[in-house]
């Protein structure tokens, strides 16, 4: 239930027609649902040559439709209709489609940006191990609390004008990481600029738990990587854009956390810690007075970083996620992430971020196209086939790149 809001929102389910149930979600949508929306559209995406299987395709079909039934056909403006991307599994803070009225009338001219609250994936956090927690936890955390000297990202969930995203070609719909994607055409629309307007309201999703199925899922994660560094690559051979503004979308990729140089960077600072402990385990006797005080000093920054993490973490769970039904961790748990995770974070940088950067050059160079596998959730990851309930916002999920709901 959305409050605050002008109007109530329509909804859109986008799916495949491959998807044989599609019409029985859209069915139980309408009985759950029908009384509270407007009007609750369904659409059928076909896969056509060139377009791969996934989100990317059924969205761009999805915002094209709309845009045909409300542009074309009803005569509205294009900019002044919503649209809101999410999955399957994502639960709506009931601020959400307020804070973003609120962010796009509130901008000098709010048309041409996209809007997105911070990344959650802690509905489900108590079906994954120790290694998956630490892992979301860490990347949860980075986006919500990210450098202000960083461009933000969208990442599944995100909101845009209807009309900006006619004017960006809706979504490309043989691209893979389609929220980066739409971020960077945004910046090339606008010589570089920043085109992403945080909101400070969450949509909680579902993790995958298990970590083969995690490790699936972060080698989908940087094959999309790679094919955004090749995509800013032939955007400055093959285009006419400015070499300026390029240098500000490939500054932008560069720095977002789980890009191609990103990657690189990381194994490179793995490669000299490595070193490093090594020459300090061999000369530790000559080190000098100050070559320790610096260590010490190292070591105690950490340590303030560490409990400034643990801090706004605890504060979260404890406050703006009371709103949303987590399984939450009990005290143990707690304390046993809290010990493991220094160990846990470098291990996860290489088994979810390092390797399958590997895996996916080693696939794009010798292989050839990544298959869109769905990673599986909720339901889906403990073997359960998904009922009704994973349209309830109490009900568990399978994760569906095929539907998603757009608020108009």
């Amino acid at each position: 239930q959305q409050r605050g809001i002008g109007r109530a929102p329509i909804a859109v389910l986008a799916a495949e027609d491959r998807d044989e149930s599609r019409h029985a979600c859209f069915a139980a949508l309408q009985q759950r649902c029908g009384g509270r929306l407007p009007r609750l559209l369904l659409t059928s995406h076909s896969l056509s040559e060139g377009e791969a299987t996934g989100k990317s395709s059924n969205e761009n079909f999805a915002a094209r439709e709309v845009y045909r039934r409300l542009v074309d056909s009803e005569g509205y403006d294009p900019f002044e209709v919503i649209v809101t991307i999410c999955d399957a599994d994502s639960i709506f803070s009931n601020t959400y489609l307020s804070h973003v009225e609120a962010a796009y009338t509130g901008e000098p001219d709010g048309r041409r940006l996209i809007y997105k609250g911070p990344l959650n994936v802690y509905r489900n956090f108590s079906d994954a191990g120790l290694l998956v927690q630490s892992l979301e936890l860490a990347r949860c955390h980075q986006d919500a609390f990210h450098s202000l000297m960083t461009v933000p990202y969208p990442y599944s969930n995100y909101s845009l004008s209807l009309g900006f995203a006619s004017e960006l070609g809706f979504w490309t719909p043989d691209c893979m990481p389609e929220d980066i994607h739409t971020a960077n055409k945004a910046m090339v629309n606008s010589f570089g600029s920043r085109a992403v307007v945080t909101i400070p309201s969450v949509i909680c999703n579902d993790l995958v738990p298990l970590v083969a199925d995690r490790y699936q899922q972060a080698t989908r994660h940087q094959f999309g990587s790679v094919t955004e560094l090749a995509w800013l690559g032939a955007l400055l051979t093959e285009t006419r854009l400015r070499l300026p503004a390029w240098g500000a979308v490939l500054c932008a990729e560069a720095s977002r956390a789980g890009s191609l140089p990103g990657a690189m960077l990381c194994l490179a600072g793995h490669l000299l810690n490595a070193a490093l402990v090594v020459a300090l385990h061999q000369n530790w006797q000559d080190l000098t007075p100050k070559a320790t005080t610096v260590l010490s000093l190292m070591g105690a920054s950490a340590v303030v970083q560490w409990t400034c993490f643990w801090a706004a973490e605890l504060a979260l769970w404890a406050t703006l996620l009371q709103q949303f039904p987590l399984q939450a961790p009990s005290f143990v748990r707690w304390l046993l992430l809290i010990a493991v995770m220094p160990c846990a974070s470098l291990v996860n940088s290489l088994l979810f971020f390092i390797v399958p950067t590997l895996h996916a050059l080693y696939h794009a160079a010798f292989v050839g196209e990544l298959a869109y596998v769905c990673a599986p959730k909720g339901e889906a990851a403990r073997g359960l086939a998904p009922g009704l309930d994973n349209l309830s916002p109490r009900g568990t999920r399978g994760s569906s790149p095929s539907s998603g709901v757009s608020g108009l």
